[in-house]
């Protein structure tokens, strides 16, 4: 049995074949030739083309492998199917991705709604330790001559 047609052989075939539908006998046998020499080229013959187009269709991927095997119809089926599953998931994650985003969102806003209630606590507390230092002052200033006739009253009471 031949081996499998090369992309240039199956290229050069599909330009070839339909030129035998020319209403010119010369051009159908140039075609018949060329067809001929392209698959001897390849190492087949039209036996070998006609075994190859009688039998099912399946894809065949130069140089891949799938598992280490060569690529059959069964190992293309699985991997469609993977892939349809795999796309399932990356429909899932994407879902997932949407979610986390807004979760995101929401909780940049509360961090923005936290940030104003702390600047505006820091800015009432800065009010608070600004009046709580005058308020000191006021008291000694006011006090403090109470406190020395109060410390005197006592020392000389002793």
């Amino acid at each position: 049995m031949a081996k499998q047609l090369n992309i240039e052989a199956r290229d050069r075939l599909k330009k070839l074949i339909p030129m035998l539908a020319s209403d010119q006998d010369g051009e159908k046998l140039a075609t018949v030739g060329a067809i001929i020499r392209t698959l001897q080229a390849n190492g087949s013959d039209l036996h070998d083309l006609a075994t190859k187009l009688s039998k099912q269709q399946r894809l065949t991927f130069d140089g891949i492998e799938i598992d280490g095997e060569a690529p059959t119809a069964d190992n293309v089926k699985r991997l469609i199917k993977y892939a349809k599953r795999l796309e399932d998931i990356n429909e899932e994650l994407e879902g997932q991705i949407d979610e986390l985003e807004n979760e995101n969102e929401e909780l940049e806003g509360q961090i923005e709604h936290h940030k104003a209630n702390y600047d505006n606590l820091e800015a009432a507390s800065r009010v608070t330790k600004s009046l709580g230092h005058k308020i000191v002052e006021e008291v000694f200033e006011r006090l403090g001559p109470i406190a020395l006739v109060l410390w005197i009253l006592w020392f000389t009471m002793r």
